[in-house]
C-alpha cells in the first residue's frame, strides 16, 4: 500500500468519523425539539387578514348610508365539486356577511344544512327558541367551488457547474393551477335565479420551488470508472451515483449546502395569501361583496377600488336601471335613496308625486344636469355613485352616547329650542298624537299579536313588545315584511303588519309601545339602539326613547298598549 492510498484512506476514516458525528448530532436535535413541541406554539395566535378586509368595512358603511336594513337571507351548504380544496366554503361566507355587517346589521343570514341538524333536533326537544325560522328568507344563496385545474402551466430553470470533483448548481421551478367559484342568488318566493346576481370568479394560485446543490466525489482504488463519472454528475446528485458505480473499492460524499421550498403563493389583483385555503377565502369575501352589491343595487366597486367610469361599471348601472324599469322598481329606488339623502320626506310608494318631483328638479339644477321629467339613467348614476349619502346620520349617530350622556340629551331638547328643518324655532319637542288600538281582548301566551295604530300627523313609527316592566324590547314594526317606517296622518297601520311574521304573546309580555318621530331613528340613532325586527335586546324602553326622541328633529311621540291576560 503506497503513501497516497494510506492518505486517502485516512480522508476516509476521518469523513466516517465526521458522518457518525454529524448522526448523532441530528438524534439528539430530534429529541430535544420533540421535546420543545410538546410545550406548544410559542408564537401568539394571528388572525388571518385579507385584502378585502377594508373593502368588507367599505361594504357595511355602504349599506347605513343606502339605508339597508333586515334582509333575510338563507345560504346553504357550499360545496367542493373538485374535491380537492377540502376547505369550509360556508363557514368562510357566514364570516364574511359577519364581518360586513358589524355596524349596519342589515344582512340577516341563516345558515342551513346538514351540519345544523343536532342544533334543530336539541331546539325541537327542548322546547325553545320558538321563534326560530319563524319568518321566510327573500333570498338564497348557492353555489360551489367549480373548478381546480392544476398544472395548466409550468416552467423551470437551473444553472448547474462542474469543476473536476467539485460541482454544484441553483434551480427554480413553477407550477400554476387555476381556482374558480361560482355563487348566485335565487328568489326563495318563486325558486328562480335572480338574473345578474351572481359571483364568477376564478385565481391563479402559484406553487414555486427553488434549491441549491453542492457536491464532492472522491474515488480510491479500482474505482476509477466510479470516479469519472462522480466527477460529471456530483453537482446535481452529490457524487452518490458515481460512489455506486465506481465499484467496491468507490465511494461516495454528498453534501448540500441550501434547499428551501417555497409553498403556494396566491395572487389576485394587489391582495396575496399562501395556501388553497387563502385563496378560496379572498374568493369568497369577493363574493361576498359583489353578491350582496349586486342584489341590494349598491355602488360595491368603490369599495373593490374601481371608478365609476370603468365600462364594466357603466354597463352595470345601465342593466340596473333597465331592470328597475322594466320591474317598475325605479321610483320606489329613488324615493328611498332621495330619503336616505334627506331631501325627500314623502311615502316610497312608487308613486311619481309632486314632492318627488321637486326634489329631482332641485338635484338636477343644484349639479347642472337638465330638468328631468322623470328619472332618467343620468340621474340614477348620479344618485347612486354619491358617496356619504346619509350625511346627518353621520354627524348625529347616538349608538356612541353613554345611557347618562344620551339622557342628559334628550332632557336637553325637551325643554330647550329646538330648530327644525322648514318648520322653523318651537319650545322643545312638539308632540305627536299616537293612538295604539288593540284587540281589546285577554291574551293567553302563544296568542298572535295584532295592534293597529295612527298618527296625527305623517311620521316615522317604531313598535316594540316590552316585558319584564320594560326592561327588555323586541321591535315588531318596522320589520322584515313591512320595511317602510313612514306613516300617514291619520292612516290606520297594521302591526306587526298584514303580511309580517305573526308574533305571539309570552308570559313575560307586558305591552306594545310605539314611538313616532319627524326622523328616522335607524338613520339618526343607529340599528344599535333602535334594534332590529323581531330581534329581542336588552335596551330597555326608556332607552329607546331617549334614542328616538334625541335623534328626532322637532316632533316626537308615543303609546302604549298595555296586554290583558288570561
Amino acid at each position: 500500500m503506497n503513501l497516497r492510498t494510506n492518505r486517502l484512506h485516512l480522508v476516509f476514516a476521518a469523513a466516517s468519523l465526521l458522518l457518525s458525528a454529524c448522526v448523532s448530532n441530528v438524534r439528539e436535535d430530534v429529541a430535544e425539539a420533540a421535546i420543545d413541541a410538546q410545550k406548544g406554539p410559542e408564537a401568539p395566535v394571528q388572525r388571518n387578514i385579507t385584502n378585502f378586509d377594508d373593502a368588507l368595512q367599505c361594504m357595511d358603511m355602504l349599506l347605513i348610508d343606502n339605508g339597508i336594513r333586515d334582509v333575510v337571507v338563507l345560504t346553504e351548504d357550499l360545496v367542493d365539486n373538485t374535491k380537492k380544496a377540502n376547505v369550509g366554503t360556508r363557514d368562510m361566507l357566514i364570516s364574511s356577511v359577519s364581518d360586513m355587517t358589524r355596524r349596519s346589521r342589515a344582512i340577516r343570514l341563516i345558515t342551513f344544512g346538514g351540519d345544523v341538524k343536532n342544533l334543530q333536533d336539541w331546539l325541537k326537544n327542548s322546547g325553545g327558541h320558538t321563534n326560530v325560522y319563524n319568518f321566510q328568507p327573500d333570498y338564497n344563496i348557492r353555489g360551489s367551488l367549480t373548478q381546480m385545474d392544476e398544472g395548466v402551466a409550468s416552467g423551470q430553470a437551473g444553472l448547474n457547474v462542474q469543476l473536476g470533483p467539485i460541482g454544484g448548481g441553483k434551480n427554480a421551478s413553477s407550477n400554476a393551477t387555476v381556482l374558480g367559484m361560482d355563487l348566485s342568488v335565487m328568489s326563495t318566493k318563486t325558486m328562480e335565479l335572480l338574473p345578474g346576481v351572481t359571483s364568477r370568479n376564478s385565481v391563479m394560485l402559484f406553487r414555486n420551488a427553488e434549491g441549491t446543490n453542492f457536491g464532492v466525489n472522491y474515488t480510491a482504488g479500482g474505482g476509477q470508472q466510479g470516479g469519472q463519472q462522480g466527477n460529471q454528475q456530483g453537482g446535481q446528485q452529490g457524487g452518490q451515483q458515481g460512489g455506486q458505480q465506481g465499484g467496491q473499492q468507490g465511494g461516495g460524499m454528498q453534501g448540500q449546502v441550501s434547499s428551501k421550498t417555497f409553498g403556494i403563493n396566491y395572487n389576485f389583483s394587489v391582495s396575496k395569501s399562501e395556501g388553497i385555503g387563502g385563496g378560496v377565502r379572498n374568493l369568497v369575501e369577493l363574493a361576498t361583496i359583489e353578491l350582496f352589491g349586486k342584489l341590494l343595487r349598491i355602488p360595491y366597486w368603490q369599495c373593490l377600488g374601481v371608478d365609476a367610469s370603468h365600462p364594466i361599471v357603466k354597463r352595470e348601472i345601465g342593466d340596473w336601471y333597465y331592470n328597475l324599469v322594466s320591474e317598475g322598481k325605479l321610483v320606489p329606488y329613488m324615493q328611498n335613496q332621495l330619503r336616505v339623502m334627506g331631501r325627500y320626506n314623502g311615502p316610497i310608494n312608487g308613486q311619481m308625486n309632486k314632492e318627488l318631483r321637486d326634489v329631482l328638479k332641485d338635484l338636477a339644477a343644484a349639479n347642472k344636469m337638465p330638468a328631468p321629467d322623470t328619472v332618467d339613467e343620468n340621474l340614477f348614476s348620479y344618485v347612486l355613485n354619491l358617496r356619504n349619502k346619509n350625511i346627518k346620520g353621520s354627524a348625529t349617530q347616538l349608538a356612541h352616547l353613554s345611557e347618562a350622556d344620551l339622557r342628559k340629551r334628550f332632557a336637553k331638547k325637551k325643554g330647550d329650542v329646538a330648530t327644525t328643518r322648514g318648520l322653523g324655532e318651537h319650545k322643545g319637542l312638539q308632540p305627536i298624537g299616537v293612538e295604539v288600538i288593540g284587540a281589546g281582548k285577554p291574551h293567553r301566551t302563544g296568542d298572535p299579536l295584532q295592534v293597529t295604530v295612527k298618527t296625527d300627523r305623517d311620521a316615522y313609527l317604531y313598535c316594540y313588545l316590552t316585558s319584564a316592566k320594560d326592561a327588555t324590547t323586541m321591535r315588531i314594526f318596522p320589520n322584515p315584511k313591512a320595511t317602510d317606517p313612514l306613516v300617514r296622518a291619520n292612516e290606520a297601520t297594521a302591526v306587526p303588519g298584514n303580511g309580517g311574521m305573526a308574533v305571539k304573546a309570552t308570559a313575560t309580555s307586558e305591552s306594545v309601545v310605539c314611538f313616532a318621530s319627524d326622523a328616522d331613528p335607524a338613520l339618526t340613532a343607529g340599528q344599535e339602539l333602535v334594534g332590529r325586527g323581531f330581534d329581542p335586546q336588552h335596551n330597555s324602553v326608556e332607552l329607546v326613547r331617549m334614542a328616538i326622541g334625541s335623534g328626532s328633529d322637532g316632533y316626537f311621540g308615543e303609546g302604549r298598549y298595555l296586554l290583558r291576560k288570561k
